[in-house]
């Protein structure tokens, strides 16, 4: 089990099995049964990555306290204090493949989600179960950070992650459905799900927006 120092670099974590780590001691330590989470698949090659998402990732977590948790995996982070007390190590961060395709192979097998090879985002609910914390990965929003950008579904990503704070503390169990789309999204998204379910029925349809590529519910 990780110290405290370790769970406040900025959920920089290697593999599933530290995710849950992570879970299971906030979860435990708040009193909760069920939060909001996100994994973020992030590899470091990625101009996104660099400029947009490690150096905040300790931000964030801070920020959002207890309402959601953002975990990057692949990442093995640091418990040396960096520039902020709450904040990672970056010039120690060091960065695996092999645990970040791990954890894409992981959530893959245990849901209908696949990694197309760029930056997304995925939301879940993390909850806790006679002391064992799990990964609610049966229905998860997949958001795609740059195909989201180019789409105009997002204004930015610092934007994106202060409205998931701000909803995870109106949502307190981290329940994940297409109605959460909507609070999130907009009437739009919510529709778009709302179409790709009616696709996949015996019946015909108008076909459904291009925005699902960038957003979608995954169950």
């Amino acid at each position: 089990m990780m110290d405290d120092s370790k769970f406040y670099r900025g959920y920089f974590v290697a593999s599933v099995d530290e995710i849950r780590d992570v879970l299971r001691h906030n979860l435990k330590k708040n009193n909760q049964e069920s939060v909001l989470c996100s994994l973020v698949f992030a590899h470091e090659s990625h101009e996104i990555t660099k400029r947009q998402l490690v150096e905040k990732v300790g931000y964030w977590n801070f920020r959002s306290k207890k309402d959601i948790h953002f975990f990057f995996p692949g990442y093995l982070g640091d418990t040396s204090i960096g520039d902020s007390e709450f904040g990672p190590n970056l010039s120690k961060l060091v960065f695996s493949d092999e645990t970040f395709v791990e954890c894409i192979e992981i959530i893959e097998r245990h849901s209908n989600w696949k990694y197309i090879g760029t930056p997304t985002m995925l939301l879940f609910q993390g909850t806790l179960y006679e002391d064992v914390a799990y990964l609610d990965t049966e229905t998860m929003i997949d958001i795609n950070f740059q195909k989201s950008l180019d789409a105009k579904l997002i204004p930015s990503i610092e934007e994106l992650f202060e409205i998931l704070i701000r909803v995870g503390q109106k949502n307190h169990t981290g329940t994940i459905d297409a109605h959460l789309l909507r609070h999130l999204f907009g009437k739009s998204i919510y529709n778009s799900v709302i179409d790709t379910i009616f696709a996949n029925l015996p019946i015909k349809m108008e076909p459904f927006t291009s925005t699902i590529d960038a957003i979608r519910l995954v169950s």
